[in-house]
């Protein structure tokens, strides 16, 4: 056997020239004759145990930092077990890194699965960084993430350009005190649940539930796909004193409202599409409706309403 170039490739690219670690201890195994050029004729396997390593798997996806693990090269796979290391800021366990003949297509596919723990704002770099900015955009550039963080990663990624058979799902729990959203003004507390990315839904979270402007509101999220455009959808259910919306909505309308107003609200957020279209399009919209009921419209009549009353706005 001989190890295919896209093999050699990605193990110079993944562990490099100055890489940290060690090997505490190592084995290479042979079998076979130099006497034909017949590559079957030949198999071998290499072993590393390995403190403090690097490894770049890929240039789209966070590089793992200070491992220790082991590394087995068996003819045309190779199988890497990480123990613990970094990804981040954050402690990575149970990772399993596999390079596997391609079922869908030419050469090699690389896959990497694995759990992340530690501060939310890395939780969010993995979200918006790499591969994931190729789908979500930049539209996530200026929030941040107070809190801790827990993400499942199971990618496959052919080492072939072009290839077929890449597969991504990303599983991130969030426990945050604090998320702020500046491109939306909006600031979110005690915000517990899932987001999800997958290469077949997009991003999507279910069940969340947090704080806004200091009442109680529950989210959900997906994405949506529609003429070669993706977008995010954030749907919010909740109550909002009206003080507080007329102040985010720059609508002195509201300033008519007393009370707590009951809404639905929508944010979609347009992701990465074709850069010559990018200052045509809407990047985030706000569509929010409201029955009105509890809130006091303070104005004459006719159009005064008791707290009471329903209203559609």
């Amino acid at each position: 056997a001989v190890v295919p170039p896209n093999l050699t490739e990605w193990l110079q690219t993944s562990i490099g020239d100055n890489n940290p670690g060690v090997a505490n201890e190592a084995g290479f195994v042979f079998r076979g004759t130099l006497n034909t050029p017949v590559n079957n004729a030949r198999s071998y396997q290499l072993y590393l145990d390995l403190e403090n390593a690097s490894l770049d798997y890929h240039e789209d996806w966070p590089a793992l930092t200070a491992l220790n693990g082991r590394l087995l090269v068996d003819d045309e796979t190779i199988d890497a077990s990480v123990f613990s290391g970094k990804l981040y800021e954050s402690d990575v366990s149970g990772v399993h890194i596999a390079t596997r003949p391609n079922p869908q297509d030419e050469g090699a596919i690389l896959t990497v699965t694995g759990d992340v723990a530690g501060i939310a704002s890395d939780g969010l770099r993995v979200l918006r960084e790499g591969y994931m900015r190729e789908m979500i955009g930049s539209n996530m550039d200026s929030w941040y993430f107070q809190g801790t963080h827990h993400t499942r990663v199971d990618i496959a990624v052919p080492l072939l350009a072009d290839a077929k058979g890449a597969s991504q799902q990303v599983d991130v729990d969030f426990n945050m005190p604090l998320v702020g959203m500046e491109n939306l003004s909006l600031y979110l507390r005690n915000v517990d649940g899932q987001l999800s990315y997958s290469s077949e839904k997009g991003l999507v979270g279910d069940k969340l539930t947090a704080l806004l402007f200091d009442q109680p509101v529950s989210a959900t999220l997906e994405t949506r796909q529609d003429d070669n455009e993706q977008a995010t959808l954030i749907h919010l259910e909740g109550q909002v004193d009206a003080d507080d919306l007329a102040g985010w909505a720059s609508r002195p309308e509201i300033l008519f409202f007393k009370g707590l107003v009951p809404y639905q609200a929508t944010v979609a957020i347009a992701h990465k599409g074709d850069a010559a279209d990018t200052d045509n399009r809407t990047l985030v919209s706000v569509i929010a409706k409201s029955n009105l009921s509890g809130t006091l419209v303070d104005l004459p009549e006719p159009f005064a309403k008791p707290a009471e009353a329903e209203r559609d706005l």
